[in-house]
């Protein structure tokens, strides 16, 4: 190997790193265009980086737009403030202990608890949510969920969302896929043809007049929308000297959105499968909790999804479906589905949630 080909090389290593972007712990991150179906995708929840989980953005062209959504951190509860921690645990704060508040976008709950929001915006959004639910009465706190909640789950909202992102970074996605085939392809091509002569000279001196255009355009973007980009300016000097910044110039854009809303908000935008598979899991996540017996009531978030698939026109055999068993299973779990022979242990795997029994057909005992 030559040492322009191991430059080439160690430079296409930077471009694949740079495609690995930290995004919140719990975040699901749409990926897709207008006219497009949209792609969701979970972070590596169980490698935590500064408050953030590493998730691969599209590698190839054609590059997408972004859009960062979050399920709910915040729930109350009887006993206090349950908060889903960075760590993936689930700790519950007592509500004299709640005193929120934010600098930048870290958020500080109460205690010595802190998480590290999106943006500096929803950290002040929760901050001041936070607020209204201590100083409200116990049986009140419950309905301002249900309201809030309501609100992230606003497909009509998490529309426009994904739109915004689309139409505010075109031009940045377009410029950054020339300078990508450039990169990868046309400057590669022509020194394979010609070595070094003028013709790859010519060529290569392209690729800083790109790169200078794609900085000029970040930056004409953050201004007109007023995004709330930090270092903007140094931003722009590493899209305008480095060609793997530039090419990914659209995902610092497209990240930035103030009011980040639910994943399953995002209905008219996924497939039906997908929908109908995220909102499987995220039903069987709020409804089946450690220790779930079916003598329980509903917890507010698996009210607030029931409501949603109400709003949906989805029936419960399309959110909580029975699985398909064994002709000898006796019973099943309801949150991971695995099939029992006894009924009387719960399901050690979910943290003991009591199991349903198999409904055996009418005549089946007497045969």
């Amino acid at each position: 190997m030559t040492d322009g080909q191991t430059l080439y090389a160690v430079f296409a290593a930077f471009y694949f790193v740079e495609c690995l972007r930290l995004v919140h712990a719990h975040a699901w991150v749409a990926a897709g265009d207008k006219g497009w179906r949209w792609r969701l995708r979970r972070g590596e929840g169980r490698l935590v980086i500064s408050g953030g989980s590493p998730q691969f953005l599209s590698l190839l062209p054609p590059l997408r737009a972004h859009v960062q959504t979050l399920p709910w951190l915040f729930l109350p509860d009887e006993q206090g403030l349950r908060v889903a921690n960075t760590d993936g645990e689930e700790v519950l704060l007592p509500w004299e202990a709640v005193k929120p508040s934010c600098e930048g976008g870290l958020l500080k709950p109460g205690g010595a608890l802190m998480l590290r929001m999106p943006t500096a915006e929803s950290a002040a959004y929760w901050e001041q949510i936070l607020k209204d639910w201590r100083d409200l009465p116990p049986e009140k706190r419950r309905a301002a969920f249900l309201k809030q909640a309501r609100a992230s789950l606003d497909t009509e909202h998490a529309r426009r969302v994904a739109e915004q992102a689309a139409d505010r970074t075109k031009w940045l996605r377009m410029l950054g896929e020339l300078v990508f085939m450039w990169t990868f392809g046309v400057f590669p091509v022509t020194y394979y043809l010609h070595g070094e002569n003028r013709v790859t000279l010519i060529t290569l001196a392209v690729l800083p007049l790109l790169t200078l255009v794609q900085a000029w355009l970040f930056l004409r973007t953050v201004k007109r929308h007023r995004l709330p980009v930090k270092k903007r300016w140094w931003k722009a000097f590493a899209f305008a000297t480095l060609p793997h910044h530039a090419i990914r110039a659209a995902d610092l854009v497209s990240l930035t959105h103030e009011h980040l809303p639910h994943p399953l908000a995002l209905r008219g935008l996924l497939s039906e499968e997908d929908y109908v598979t995220l909102a499987r899991q995220m039903w069987r996540e709020a409804r089946y909790r450690p220790g779930w017996s079916r003598s329980e009531s509903l917890s507010p978030e698996a009210e607030a999804l029931q409501r949603h698939f109400r709003d949906e026109k989805l029936t419960e055999a399309d959110f909580d479906p029975e699985p398909q068993l064994a002709p000898d299973a006796a019973a099943w779990c309801p949150c991971c589905h695995a099939p029992f022979l006894k009924t009387e242990v719960p399901c050690s795997d979910c943290g003991g949630v009591e199991l349903r029994l198999v409904k055996k057909p009418e005549g089946s005992a007497a045969a």
